[in-house]
C-alpha cells in the first residue's frame, strides 16, 4: 500500500480511497460516518486520517471554542445579499467568508441556506435567500464558489421542502412532485450543478412521508443519480431518525453522534449491507482529503468590515420616498428616533448569530458625518417604553425638519416562527411622530417581511434587512446619498398575513402545500392580488430609463435567445438597475403560473451613462415538470417575455415562438382549482390530495425515540417519560418547542438511550409485570448513578 499513499499537509492519506477503506475495521468505518463532538468527524490515527472540523454560517463564521463563541466580522444576511441580484456580490462574501475559516482551522462552512421562503412567518428566513428558486439558486451559486475559491468547503442546507420552524424535527411537508422539483428543489439543482459544494446538509422534517435524513429518492435518486453530485451528504444537527435507513438511503455523514450500537447490529443480522457503509465511507474519506491548507492563514477584520459596509448600503431597498425625503440635505435639521438606531438589529439569533467584531450604529455614523440630528430613544427594546421616552422623541420631531425613525422586528431566529407584526409600542410612536411631523422616514430593521397596513401614512420607507456590523456607517451612507440603494425585493411583501396556509405553525405534524407552485409572485400575479410591495421591486436615487426591449430572434428552437435593450442613468449619481424577464406560456396545457422568473441582470451605471443589455434566456428555462414524463419539458407553443423592473411591471412585452411538442396532458377536468386561481384561490385538502396523486399520509401511531413529545400518551409510561423531559418550571413558549419535539432530542446523562428504549419498549406493548419490575430496577439504577456523579 506505500505506492497509494502521499502525504498532505503532513497527513497520509490514499489516492485509492476504496483501497484506504479496506484498511479500516468495521469499528473506525462506523465512528468515520458519525460524529466527533459537535464540530468534528471521527480521526483514524493509525492510519493518518485526519477530523474535519466544521462551523456554522451564513453571515459569518460562528465557531464555538470551550463554550465560546469566536469573534468574526458579522457579513449581510443571506436576505440581504440576494436583494443585490448579484451573484458577483455575493461571491466577494463568500470570499471573505472562506477567509475567516482558514484563519479559525475550519475546513467545511455549513452554510449557505437556499430553503424557499414559503410563508413570511418562517423564523429563519433571514438566513435564505428568496422565495423565487432562480435567484436563490443563483445567488448561492456566487456565494458557494466564493467560499470554495479559499479551498474551504461549502456546506448547502437543508435538503429540502424545511420551509417552517415549529415542529421542524416531527412535520412533513407534503407536496406535490411538480412543487417539489419546480419550487422546492430548484435552487439546489442550480448550486449543486453549477458551483459543485463539498457537502450537502439535509433537513429535518420528512418530506411527503419519508424524514430527509433517510430519503432515497431525496439523497440518491436526485442529488447523485440526476444532478451527478459527489460530494458528502450530511445530516443536520440531530436531524437523523433511523440511522441504519439513513445510510442505505445514502446519508453519508451523521452529527453529532448518535447510535452507533444499532449500525453495527445492523451489520451483524445482515439488514445493513457493509458495501452501503463503505460507500458512506468514501464520501467522508473524500471530504477529509479535500482539506484546505491553513497554514499561516490570517483574516483582516477591516477589510471585511469595509465589505460589509460596501455590500449592505448597496443592498438597501427604498420602497418609498414621496417628496424626496432621501437622500438627506446639508442642512436639514434631523430628529434621529429609536432604540435600534443605537442599538441595532443586525443579525437573527440561532446558529446563524455571529460574535461580531465591531457593530457600527448609526447614531455614531451620523455624528462621524457631521449630520445635524437630534437623538432620542423613543421606546425600548426591552418592553419597558415609558412616557418620558414618547414625549421626548415627539418633541424633537414636532420641532426638526425631518424624521428618521429606526423601528423593527428583532424576533428572527433559529427554532421557532414568527407573527410578522412590529412590537405594538413602536406602533405607537410611529402613529405620534407621523401626527406631529409630516416628513417621515421610516428605515425598517428586519430579516423578513411585516405587517406594513401602516405605511401609507409615512412618505419615505426604507427596508433595512439584517444588514451585519457595518448597519450603522452603511445605513449613514444611504441616508446621506453617499451611496444610492441600490436593493430590490427577493421576496413578496404581502398585504396581509396569513396568504393560502391559515395552519402555519399550528399543527407540528404535517403542513400541507396546497398551493403547489403558487409561491409568492406565482399567486399574487396569477390571482391579481394587491401586495405592499412586488418581487424585484425597489428605488435609488438616480433616473433610469429604458429604452425598448427587443428578442434577438422571435423563434426558439434550441439553446437560448437574447433579450436586449438600453439602460440610461440620466441622473446625477451612480445607480443600479435590474433588468427582470418573466415568462408566460400561452399555450400550456396543465396549468402555469402567470409569470415566472427566467431572467435576471444587474447593471450598474454612472451618471450620464448608458448600457446596452443583454439578458440570455436559456431554453431549458422556460420547462416545466410533468409529472406524467417524470421528466423537465419545454413545451412548444407561445410564450410571452416580461421585461420589468419587478413582479407587478407589465409594460414590455414580447412575444417567443419555441419550437417542439407540446404533448402535457391537460388536467383541468381534475385540477380545475389550479387553473382558474384568484383572490379566493385556497384548496381544500381533498382538492390538494387530487394533485398530490396519492393518498395523504397517514402516521403511524406507535411510539417511537421520534415521536413529538407533545405526543405522548397523558397517563402511564407516557405521563412517566414525559415528566423526564417537560419541567413544571419551564416557560410555555418553550414547552410548545419541546412538545413539537422529538423524543430522541433529549437523550442525556438523566435520560440516556437504554431508559428510552426501555420506556417505548413499554408504551408499545401490555408489559407484564415482569417486565414492570425490570423497568423499576433500571431507572432506579439510572437515577441512584446520577446522584453519585
Amino acid at each position: 500500500m506505500r505506492r497509494f499513499r502521499r502525504r498532505v499537509k503532513g497527513v497520509r492519506m490514499t489516492d485509492d480511497l476504496r483501497q484506504l477503506v479496506s484498511l479500516l475495521t468495521v469499528e473506525e468505518k462506523i465512528s468515520l460516518t458519525t460524529g466527533d463532538g459537535a464540530w468534528h468527524t471521527a480521526a483514524v490515527p493509525r492510519l493518518d486520517i485526519p477530523q474535519v472540523t466544521m462551523s456554522d454560517g451564513p453571515a459569518g463564521l460562528r465557531k464555538e471554542l470551550e463554550g465560546k463563541t469566536l469573534p468574526a466580522v458579522c457579513m449581510p444576511s443571506l436576505a440581504r445579499i440576494a436583494c443585490g441580484f448579484d451573484p458577483d456580490q455575493a461571491y466577494a462574501v463568500g470570499v471573505e467568508i472562506g477567509k475567516q475559516c482558514l484563519a479559525n482551522g475550519v475546513d467545511l462552512l455549513l452554510a449557505p441556506g437556499v430553503n424557499i421562503k414559503r410563508d413570511p412567518r418562517c423564523g429563519r428566513n433571514f438566513e435564505y435567500l428568496s422565495e423565487d428558486p432562480m435567484v436563490a439558486g443563483e445567488i448561492a451559486v456566487g456565494y458557494v464558489n466564493g467560499v470554495q475559491s479559499t479551498g474551504v468547503g461549502a456546506c448547502v442546507k437543508h435538503f429540502a421542502a424545511n420551509n417552517g420552524e415549529y415542529g421542524r424535527m416531527v412535520c412533513d411537508s407534503v407536496i406535490d412532485e411538480r412543487a417539489l422539483r419546480e419550487i422546492y428543489l430548484e435552487a439546489f439543482r442550480r448550486v449543486v450543478t453549477k458551483a459543485k459544494p463539498r457537502a450537502v446538509m439535509c433537513s429535518y422534517n420528512k418530506v411527503n412521508g419519508v424524514y430527509a435524513s433517510q430519503n432515497k429518492k431525496l439523497l440518491t435518486d436526485i442529488l447523485r443519480g440526476e444532478w451527478g453530485f459527489d460530494g458528502v451528504t450530511v445530516s443536520d444537527w440531530g436531524a437523523t431518525d433511523d440511522r441504519v435507513a439513513g445510510i442505505a438511503a445514502g446519508l453519508n455523514l451523521e452529527m453529532p453522534q448518535n447510535r452507533t450500537d444499532l449500525v453495527k447490529k445492523a451489520l451483524g443480522d445482515g439488514t445493513l449491507d457493509e458495501q452501503q457503509l463503505d460507500e458512506a465511507v468514501i464520501r467522508v474519506l473524500g471530504l477529509v482529503k479535500s482539506r484546505p491548507n491553513k497554514d499561516g492563514a490570517t483574516v483582516d477584520n477591516l477589510k471585511q468590515h469595509k465589505l460589509c459596509r460596501k455590500v449592505a448600503a448597496e443592498t438597501a431597498v427604498l420602497v418609498k420616498n414621496s417628496c424626496k425625503l432621501l437622500p438627506l440635505k446639508k442642512d436639514d435639521k434631523i430628529a434621529l428616533i429609536g432604540a435600534l438606531a443605537e442599538k441595532p438589529a443586525c443579525q437573527g439569533g440561532g446558529s446563524a448569530c455571529v460574535n461580531s467584531v465591531c457593530v457600527d450604529n448609526l447614531v455614531d455614523a451620523l455624528a462621524k458625518a457631521k449630520v445635524n440630528f437630534h437623538y432620542a430613544e423613543g421606546y425600548s427594546t426591552d418592553g419597558e417604553t415609558t412616557a418620558e421616552m414618547t414625549e421626548k422623541a415627539c418633541t424633537y420631531a414636532k420641532n426638526c425638519d425631518k424624521v428618521v425613525l429606526v423601528i423593527g422586528d428583532t424576533h428572527d431566529t433559529e427554532a421557532s416562527d414568527r407573527k410578522g407584526v412590529l412590537p405594538e409600542e413602536q406602533l405607537q410612536l410611529l402613529e405620534q411622530i407621523t401626527s406631529v411631523n409630516a416628513n417621515v422616514i421610516v428605515v425598517l430593521q428586519c430579516g423578513a417581511p411585516v405587517d406594513v397596513s401602516w405605511a401609507a401614512g409615512v412618505k419615505t420607507l426604507l427596508i433595512d434587512y439584517y444588514a451585519g456590523e457595518a448597519e450603522g456607517s452603511a445605513l449613514c451612507d444611504v441616508l446621506t446619498g453617499t451611496v444610492s440603494p441600490q436593493g430590490r425585493l427577493a421576496e413578496t411583501w404581502h398585504a396581509s398575513l396569513p396568504l393560502f396556509d391559515s395552519d402555519f405553525a399550528k399543527d407540528y405534524h404535517k403542513a400541507y402545500y396546497r398551493e403547489s407552485v403558487y409561491v409568492g409572485y406565482r399567486y399574487t400575479t396569477s390571482a391579481n392580488k394587491p401586495v405592499a410591495f412586488p418581487f424585484g421591486f425597489g428605488m435609488g436615487y438616480g433616473d433610469m430609463a429604458w429604452g425598448k426591449p427587443y428578442l434577438s430572434q422571435d423563434v426558439l428552437n434550441k439553446g437560448k435567445v437574447k433579450v436586449c435593450l438600453t439602460v440610461t442613468n440620466n441622473g446625477d449619481v451612480k445607480d443600479s438597475e435590474v433588468v427582470q424577464v418573466y415568462a408566460t406560456n400561452l399555450d400550456g396545457k396543465d396549468f402555469y403560473p402567470k409569470k415566472s422568473l427566467v431572467a435576471f441582470k444587474k447593471v450598474t451605471l454612472k451618471p450620464q451613462q448608458s448600457k446596452e443589455v443583454k439578458i440570455d434566456v436559456n431554453i431549458d428555462d422556460l420547462a416545466h415538470f410533468d409529472v406524467a414524463q417524470n421528466k423537465f419539458v419545454t413545451n412548444g407553443g407561445k410564450y410571452v417575455l416580461t421585461v420589468g423592473r419587478h413582479a407587478n411591471d407589465d409594460v414590455n412585452k414580447l412575444t417567443l415562438v419555441v419550437g417542439g411538442a407540446n404533448d402535457t396532458a391537460d388536467r383541468y377536468e381534475q385540477l380545475a382549482c389550479y387553473y382558474d386561481v384568484d383572490e379566493n384561490f385556497n384548496p381544500t385538502d381533498e382538492q390538494f390530495a387530487t394533485l398530490y396523486g396519492r393518498d395523504l399520509p397517514v402516521y403511524d401511531t406507535a411510539i417511537t425515540p421520534s415521536t413529538a413529545v407533545g405526543d405522548l400518551p397523558v397517563k402511564g409510561y407516557g405521563k412517566m417519560l414525559y415528566d423526564e423531559i417537560v419541567k413544571p418550571t419551564d416557560s410555555a413558549s418553550h414547552v410548545r418547542w419541546v412538545e413539537s419535539s422529538p423524543v430522541r432530542n433529549f437523550v442525556g446523562n438523566n435520560l440516556p438511550w437504554t431508559l428510552v428504549d426501555a420506556y417505548i419498549e413499554m408504551l408499545n406493548c401490555k408489559p407484564t409485570l415482569k417486565q414492570k419490575i425490570s423497568f423499576a430496577r433500571l431507572k432506579k439504577k439510572i437515577k441512584n448513578k446520577n446522584n453519585n456523579t
